[in-house]
Formats: C-alpha cells, structure tokens, sequence
C-alpha cells in the first residue's frame, strides 16, 4: 500500500509537504513506489533516499492530492515509524546492517550516501587501500564490497 504522512511546512520552502512511501519492504516496495509515482506523473529522479529505509518523494500541492486520489492513503506519524523499522530491520537482514560500517572477514565496508546513489569502500588487511564503487541502493553496495572481499581471499588462497 502507498501511504503518505500529514502535510507540513518545510521553513516557508515547501507548504503542505509530505512524505510517500511504499509498506513493502525492499524490493517490491520500490516497485510499488516507483509505479505509483509514474502513474501520477512523478519522474523517478525525484525518489528522495534510494535505497535506504527512508526511500520516498516529496509530494505536496496538486501531485499530493493527485496521489490521494489515486489511493494513496494518509498514515499517523507512528504508522509511517512502523513501516521505516520494518524497512529497517528488512536492510538488516539483507545486508547485516542498517547504515553503520560493515565488518566482514576482517575488513571494514563503510557505505556513505551521496547524491541518489551510495559509496562504498572497503579497506582491510587483503585490500589495503580501499576501492569503491557507487551503486543505486544499499544492499547493492554491501554485496559488491562482500564480493570484493571474497575474491581477495580467493586470490590469496590461490598463491603458491
């Protein structure tokens, strides 16, 4: 279900913002997000938090009505709280964490949000100097440094 808190005002820049979210976790809450927004004519590089359990748009004014309108339902704070820990908890289970730095065989994978995507870097006794990348979502990014890792431990069993 998409759902959306009460209206605020963003210190004079934004009347009436709210905050549109999917209920589903993960990837099918994106999914679901993502075709709600294009049915109400909202294009997907507005999509505030990707990837995070904070993904959402912005919606006020006419689109915020237009969402309503479409089904869209308005939640209490505490509902829209609930559905971020769930998010949460689903990130946690994912990727065994929930924003902070990742250890994992020995090496540290700190991912950052920049822009719309995330940075990943990976530093440890077999990648002494970090390599990054950037990826759309979080667990993206866990996986890729994961896989970094697992390659450098291969390599290394591999020697003679």
């Amino acid at each position: 279900m998409i759902i959306t808190d009460a209206p605020v005002d963003y210190h004079g820049k934004f009347k009436g913002c709210s905050h549109m979210i999917s209920d589903l976790v993960g990837q099918a809450g994106r999914d679901e997000l993502m075709a709600f927004a294009r049915r109400i004519g909202m294009r997907p590089e507005w999509l505030q938090k990707p990837g995070t359990k904070h993904e959402h748009f912005d919606i006020f004014g006419e689109r915020r009505n237009r969402a309503l309108r479409a089904g869209c339902v308005e939640v209490d704070r505490k509902r829209m709280v609930e559905v971020f820990r769930a998010k949460a908890a689903f990130i946690r289970a994912a990727i065994g964490a929930d924003g902070d730095d990742v250890n994992y065989k020995g090496h540290t994978i700190k991912v950052d949000p920049f822009r719309h995507a995330f940075v990943v870097t990976v530093t440890g006794p077999l990648i002494p100097c970090s390599r990054s990348g950037t990826f759309a979502t979080q667990p993206q990014a866990i996986v890729y440094a994961k896989q970094k890792i697992d390659d450098a431990h291969r390599e290394t069993e591999q020697r003679p």
